[in-house]
């Protein structure tokens, strides 16, 4: 039995769902679920004896920085944050931008150059950690570690106070 969407609402869904196939079992040799890495299913079987696979699939770019960051619902703290952005494949992207408590302001690289010159603080990240952060996928502190965010730790566990913790899956292709 293949299930190509499991998509529990609760725990009581969860249960039901799989006494559902669990009543199947005499039809069928194997299951097959397609969940999401979030989805907390192995936790919840008494003898987890599962062979699990992580297949990414889907990729994002974000094509234009400025909207993205100035649309994104950011949580609101104290403290400012400068990102320094760099964008190889989409220049017009590259600038820095200041996170403050109501919005987001842009400052772009200096006329001729493809990158912002270095300033005294904020974090550096190219487009790519950038997607990664605001679509869910990766948390400022993991990018940090992965070396995909450059600057003051203090500065990384601020961002990582902004951004709300999103748990992105695609279920569905288009």
């Amino acid at each position: 039995m293949k299930v190509k969407e499991y998509v529990p609402l609760d725990h009581d869904a969860r249960i039901g769902l799989w006494n559902f196939i669990c009543q199947h079992d005499s039809m069928v040799e194997r299951v097959e679920l397609a969940l999401s890495i979030y989805d907390p299913f192995p936790y919840f079987l008494a003898e987890p004896q599962v062979k699990t696979e992580i297949t990414p699939y889907f990729m994002g770019r974000i094509v234009n920085a400025e909207e993205a960051l100035k649309t994104f619902p950011f949580i609101l703290t104290e403290a400012n944050i400068f990102l320094h952005i760099n964008d190889e494949y989409a220049p017009w992207n590259a600038g820095t931008y200041q996170i403050n408590q109501r919005e987001v302001i842009v400052y772009p690289p200096k006329e001729g150059s493809s990158c912002v010159q270095p300033p005294r603080r904020g974090l550096f990240l190219d487009v790519n950690a950038l997607t990664a952060m605001l679509f869910g996928y990766k948390r400022p502190l993991d990018l940090y570690n992965l070396e995909q965010i450059k600057g003051d730790y203090a500065e990384v566990v601020e961002l990582e106070k902004k951004i709300p913790p999103f748990k992105p899956f695609f279920y569905d292709f288009f």
